[in-house]
């Protein structure tokens, strides 16, 4: 008897976690698709989004919050989105990611999310560069993130401390071992970057810096 009702209260308790989950399931399915096609088709978006904040309005959790900040992000950039949209959905995709990262602070990918919207909307620099900070700091070799920290980091460059820099550039010096193609066609197609990378290494790392300037030429 006992047991019984143990397990029917364990029950009681975990379903809200199970209703949850199961209304997540095509969110879960559909960012999974993303990740390997990198689109979601935009007619989708909508009712996605919809579908995330139901999950969420029945169980809180951080997976959830990140889903709903995702599709936010995904609504906001997409090219069929209306203009007068994005900027909407840019902010909800923002509040979300913070109620992430209550939750769940480990979490460089949204932190990186999180810096990037705050440039978007032009944020004050300095939260850009906290939020930029945080996702190195929680996970300094995070492949894919490497690239968009840099992008984001070099159009800061100039308001970054001392700290900052150190970061910034570790994070270019190993972006530099791990995807030197990648990194040769960004500066290649962002010449401002190539400046900011100079002005970074140029006197502390000039074997690095040469290496990237022959390839540069090898790539023209």
């Amino acid at each position: 008897m006992v047991t019984g009702l143990l397990a029917l209260a364990l029950l009681m308790l975990s379903w809200p976690q199970l209703r949850a989950s199961f209304r997540f399931l095509p969110v879960d399915r559909a960012i999974a698709r993303y990740w390997k096609t990198a689109t979601i088709p935009s007619a989708q978006l909508p009712q996605l989004i919809g579908t995330a904040e139901a999950a969420l309005a029945i169980h809180d959790n951080a997976r959830y919050w990140n889903g709903v900040s995702f599709l936010h992000y995904l609504y906001a950039i997409d090219d069929n989105s209306p203009s007068l949209a994005r900027r909407p959905a840019f902010e909800k995709s923002l509040d979300a990611a913070v109620e992430v990262l209550k939750r769940a602070p480990a979490k460089p990918l949204v932190w990186l999310r999180l810096a990037r919207i705050r440039a978007l909307l032009e944020h004050p620099p300095e939260q850009v560069l906290r939020a930029l900070k945080m996702s190195i700091l929680m996970g300094r070799v995070e492949p894919t993130l490497l690239l968009s920290r840099l992008q984001i980091g070099y159009s800061y460059m100039p308001m970054m401390d001392d700290d900052d820099l150190l970061l910034m550039r570790d994070q270019t010096l190993l972006t530099w071992k791990l995807q030197p193609r990648e990194m040769t066609n960004m500066l290649t197609n962002q010449p401002a970057d190539y400046s900011t990378l100079r002005e970074l290494l140029a006197d502390r790392h000039p074997e690095i810096m040469r290496q990237i300037e022959v390839r540069l030429e090898q790539s023209e």
